[in-house]
Protein backbone atom coordinates (compact mmCIF):
# COMPACT_ATOMS: atom_id res chain seq x y z
CA UNK A 1 0.00 0.00 0.00
CA UNK A 2 2.87 2.00 0.69
CA UNK A 3 4.01 2.67 -3.00
CA UNK A 4 0.73 3.88 -3.83
CA UNK A 5 0.33 6.12 -1.10
CA UNK A 6 -2.76 4.32 0.13
CA UNK A 7 -3.75 4.30 3.72
CA UNK A 8 -6.43 1.02 4.75
CA UNK A 9 -9.57 3.06 4.95
CA UNK A 10 -8.69 4.32 1.28
CA UNK A 11 -8.38 0.96 0.34
CA UNK A 12 -11.41 -0.31 2.08
CA UNK A 13 -13.32 2.85 0.57
CA UNK A 14 -12.12 1.46 -2.89
CA UNK A 15 -12.46 -2.19 -2.72
CA UNK A 16 -15.37 -2.56 -0.22
CA UNK A 17 -13.71 -4.52 1.74
CA UNK A 18 -13.91 -3.57 5.51
CA UNK A 19 -10.92 -1.58 7.07
CA UNK A 20 -10.82 -3.75 9.98
CA UNK A 21 -10.37 -6.81 7.51
CA UNK A 22 -7.66 -5.11 5.44
CA UNK A 23 -5.93 -4.66 8.73
CA UNK A 24 -5.82 -7.95 10.53
CA UNK A 25 -4.20 -8.94 7.54
CA UNK A 26 -1.55 -6.56 7.49
CA UNK A 27 -1.03 -7.36 11.13
CA UNK A 28 -1.13 -11.42 10.38
CA UNK A 29 -4.19 -11.83 12.22
CA UNK A 30 -6.43 -13.01 9.05
CA UNK A 31 -5.91 -14.75 6.25
CA UNK A 32 -6.77 -13.41 2.61
CA UNK A 33 -9.54 -15.07 1.19
CA UNK A 34 -10.82 -16.33 -2.06
CA UNK A 35 -13.57 -13.00 -2.09
CA UNK A 36 -10.58 -10.46 -0.94
CA UNK A 37 -8.54 -11.59 -4.14
CA UNK A 38 -10.88 -10.70 -6.44
CA UNK A 39 -11.57 -7.70 -5.25
CA UNK A 40 -7.97 -6.53 -4.24
CA UNK A 41 -6.43 -7.93 -7.67
CA UNK A 42 -9.16 -5.70 -9.86
CA UNK A 43 -8.41 -2.70 -8.02
CA UNK A 44 -4.19 -3.40 -8.15
CA UNK A 45 -4.70 -4.47 -12.00
CA UNK A 46 -3.24 -8.24 -11.02
CA UNK A 47 -4.86 -11.38 -11.69
CA UNK A 48 -7.74 -12.81 -9.15
CA UNK A 49 -5.64 -15.10 -7.81
CA UNK A 50 -2.72 -13.03 -7.13
CA UNK A 51 -3.31 -12.16 -3.80
CA UNK A 52 -4.38 -16.06 -2.71
CA UNK A 53 -1.41 -17.19 -4.02
CA UNK A 54 0.60 -14.61 -1.47
CA UNK A 55 -1.61 -15.75 1.05
CA UNK A 56 -0.45 -19.40 0.19
CA UNK A 57 3.42 -18.70 0.18
CA UNK A 58 3.04 -17.49 3.25
CA UNK A 59 1.31 -20.13 5.23
CA UNK A 60 4.07 -22.97 3.17
CA UNK A 61 6.92 -20.81 4.84
CA UNK A 62 5.10 -20.60 8.31
CA UNK A 63 4.89 -24.56 7.77
CA UNK A 64 8.30 -24.94 6.55
CA UNK A 65 9.23 -23.14 9.94
CA UNK A 66 7.46 -25.65 12.01
CA UNK A 67 9.19 -28.84 10.48
CA UNK A 68 12.33 -27.78 9.50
Amino acid sequence: MTPHNLSSYELANATGIPVSYIEEVLCDKRKITAKASLRLGRYFGLSDRYFLNLQSDIDIRKAKKLFF
